[in-house]
């Protein structure tokens, strides 16, 4: 089991939230919005937080978030703050 995300490589991370959203007792908020995040976050290079935060945002109606973050501006939802 993957305890810190961000030291996970990203197919391993993508088994992992697929398998928690495999269980029976876990009630996942905004299913949508976090099935949208873990399918993109197969393709994309931006951590999946980023991710995460960038579909929430967009299913809000805002169309980016200003992010340092120079790998995660590349990706949809994002632009490069500073």
């Amino acid at each position: 089991v993957c305890i810190f995300f961000t030291a996970c490589e990203t197919e391993n991370l993508f088994d992992v939230l697929n398998f928690i959203m495999g269980f029976n007792g876990v009630v996942i908020e905004r299913h949508k919005i976090f099935d949208s995040a873990v399918t993109r976050f197969k393709s994309e290079k931006a951590d999946f937080a980023d991710i995460l935060i960038s579909e929430m945002a967009m299913h809000e109606g805002l169309d980016f978030i200003y992010t340092f973050d120079k790998i995660a501006a590349k990706e949809k939802g994002f632009k490069l703050l500073g």
